[in-house]
């Protein structure tokens, strides 16, 4: 039977009704004296408590948190990452630090992470070198397996990345990216049955990339030529050389949003949704949902969507923050106009990491016998027991048109209007009405 494990991961939901469920997750996005100028770590083989990076080798040259290292990917959707700070390796020889997660050892294991790496400094050799890859829980020098390594790329002021399965020499990726680029990195490392036959493959995915789902071939791909590790518990960062004394390095980069979670989907969403759904009742919308499970889950926030834009319309909502059991939660959004009403939630870690769930529509009817209707492309039923005044108005607030209607239902056609969104809204005796249209 086959493990899987995959290091490099997104921040999405693509999934109906889930959120996914991490393994680890790290913005650095700190406190205090580690916002800006941190040390990540503890000594050499302790943990620092604060952030559970701990050094397992190098003295010199401590990774530290900053400001000026935190990085965002305009994917699609957004791969996010904490705003705060982030973390640079150095191309010179010092400290590597690791992070331990739950142990993964069953057949089948499919592990996914990921980081946005921004190189500062062209690589040195013809290979450079690694600088993050996973191993077994205990570290320590052991255990190095799906190496992700930086190299020159042959257009000068560039660099390209690669992969090893074990201490193979890597396979470099084709594509070549400027220094100050920012790329998402994502590290495939398949456990197969038998004692050397991983394979670690590579995804390079720039901005504009669309990551909603894996992308159907790897960039890079290597089986292991070594042995293969009896487990995978933890992820690494290093800086330097490949070898003590030789010229070779994998440049100095930024590292930001590091992510690892059991499937593409997992990794930087950490409560499970089971469901999200909406009621009417008069003028309220009930919603409605359930976890199966939470992590690190601070709580929710109620967004409801207002042409192209979100608004909060809920405090905090708060979580349970790690638990397994099933938990329900309800808000209601009270004095809603008549017309189709779309929701969605805004979980937060408790690092401040923000994930969205799939949307909700409620549809809340008209009170006192006034409505809108969207007809087709460019139709609008008007419903009014006394006539209405009717207004359609651009996401600008720019009324693009004004028609008054009598009594009855009313058809109105807005041939003279352009393609777009707009709001409608219709007024009769003191009351009001309105609706999202979408006129094609």
């Amino acid at each position: 039977m086959q493990k899987t494990l995959l290091l490099g991961l997104l921040g999405l939901v693509t999934a109906p009704i889930a959120f996914g469920q991490s393994l680890f997750v790290d913005n650095f996005a700190y406190a205090d004296s580690l916002t800006v100028g941190g040390t990540l770590s503890g000594d050499v083989s302790a943990t620092n408590a604060t952030t559970g990076w701990a050094t397992h080798s190098g003295t010199i040259n401590q990774i530290k948190a900053g400001a000026t290292f935190n990085r965002t990917l305009a994917t699609t959707p957004a791969y996010p990452s904490q705003s705060g700070s982030g973390i640079q390796l150095l191309a010179s020889r010092g400290e590597d630090i690791s992070h331990q997660f739950t142990q993964q050892t069953a057949d089948g294991t499919v592990i996914y992470a990921s980081a946005i790496v921004t190189p500062t400094a062209v690589p040195n050799g013809v290979n450079g070198s690694y600088f993050m890859h996973l191993s077994i829980n205990t570290l320590a020098g052991a255990g190095y397996v799906g190496r992700v390594w930086a190299a020159a790329g042959a257009t000068p002021g560039t660099v390209k990345y690669g992969v090893s399965a074990v201490s193979n020499a890597p396979v470099f990726a084709s594509g070549e990216f400027a220094t100050g680029t920012s790329v998402l990195l994502v590290l495939k490392y398949e456990m197969v049955a038998g004692a050397s036959n991983n394979v670690a493959s590579l995804y390079t995915l720039p901005a504009g990339s669309d990551i909603t789902t894996e992308p159907g071939a790897p960039d890079a791909t290597q089986t292991s030529a070594g042995t293969d590790p009896a487990n995978i518990g933890a992820i690494a960062l290093r800086q330097g050389t490949t070898t003590t004394g030789t010229s070779q390095n994998s440049g100095s980069m930024m590292i930001d949003g590091v992510r690892v979670g059991l499937t593409w989907n997992d990794a930087p969403l950490p409560v499970e949704l089971n469901a999200f759904t909406g009621q009417a009742n008069g003028t309220t919308a009930r919603l409605a949902w359930t976890t199966a499970s939470e992590t690190n889950n601070l709580g929710f926030y109620v967004e409801q969507q207002d042409g192209e834009s979100w608004n909060t319309v809920s405090g905090l909502v708060a979580g349970h923050g790690t638990t397994t059991e099933r938990n329900a939660y309800t808000f209601d959004v009270n004095n809603l106009t008549a017309g189709t009403h779309t929701f969605r939630l805004r979980q937060v870690d408790t690092d401040g990491t923000v994930h969205y769930s799939p949307t909700t529509t409620v549809e809340i009817a008209a009170q006192g016998g006034l409505a809108l209707t969207a007809l087709g492309a460019r139709g609008l039923r008007v419903e009014s027991e006394n006539g209405a005044d009717v207004s359609v108005y651009d996401l600008l607030g720019r009324r693009v048109m004004a028609e008054r209607v009598g009594s009855g239902t009313t058809v109105l056609q807005l041939d003279g209007v352009s393609s777009g969104v707009y709001v409608v809204r219709a007024e009769s005796d003191g009351r009001a009405v309105t609706t999202r249209l979408v006129v094609r």
